[in-house]
């Protein structure tokens, strides 16, 4: 509440059966954190072995989201979320499942999920995904290995865009759709027209301070959206010019 001073332990799961022990939430692996773009008690958690993870009343109580079709399984790694800003019922989840590799999309605030990408290669993983800030059916996604791929129709249809020289760590997209993704080599690129072309925005090499502390996950702040958050090995940078300082 004070735009990241001080930090508090929150959260519990819920319990799945009388028997079960309570557990805080500080013991599940967490992969991913977003919250819902429209009602601010409402928080996703993407972790490792646990599927995803949802609270209604801002992170006091977790439950696990059990999807109907079975698609993320209650035991599978969800890595990346992006929901849509424009429909929140809208949302696709990079599920790592027995090994494989892919992304399925809700229609329903995440009851229901359906397969709509499946990796090319068991060694691929999607850390990169994110929804077009004003259209519902176009999704960014990038691979580990640099593979940049585009649907205009949720997921129907991938389109290739390029090949980076690196791979990708995260991406964001902004309310004004300006596109923020980190590299594995360190590198924070943004992108103002769809993916199209992209800028290196780390080029001072500013958020990389030592071996080991490269930028690893981005935030927008949800009020004042040319503020954004880097997370860099044990610290947190802020900008308030969309990354040029």
């Amino acid at each position: 509440s004070d735009g990241g001073k001080t930090w508090e332990s929150l959260g519990v799961l819920e319990k799945e059966r009388e028997t079960d022990k309570e557990k805080s939430i500080g013991t599940v692996g967490i992969l991913d954190l977003q919250k819902h773009p429209k009602d601010e008690a409402v928080l996703f958690i993407g972790s490792q072995g646990m599927g995803l993870l949802k609270s209604n009343n801002g992170g006091a109580l977790w439950y696990r989201v059990h999807d109907e079709n079975d698609v993320v399984a209650d035991n599978a790694d969800a890595q990346r979320i992006a929901i849509s800003r424009k429909d929140p019922d809208i949302m696709y989840v990079s599920i790592v499942q027995n090994g494989k590799q892919y992304v399925a999309r809700s229609t329903d605030g995440g009851r229901t999920f359906y397969q709509v990408y499946i990796a090319a290669t068991d060694a691929e993983r999607i850390y990169a995904l994110g929804c077009d800030a004003f259209d519902t059916a176009l999704v960014y996604l990038i691979t580990n290995n640099g593979l940049f791929l585009k649907t205009y129709d949720g997921g129907g249809s991938w389109r290739y865009v390029e090949k980076f020289s690196v791979g990708a760590k995260d991406l964001i997209v902004s309310r004004k759709n300006d596109l923020f993704m980190i590299g594995t080599d360190g590198s924070v690129r943004k992108s103002a027209d769809q993916g199209t072309t992209w800028t290196d925005i780390n080029t001072k090499g500013a958020l990389v301070s030592g071996k080991g502390s490269a930028p690893a996950f981005f935030a927008i702040d949800r009020n004042f959206d040319t503020t954004l958050y880097v997370g860099s090995g044990n610290k947190v940078y802020r900008s308030y010019d969309e990354g040029a300082n």
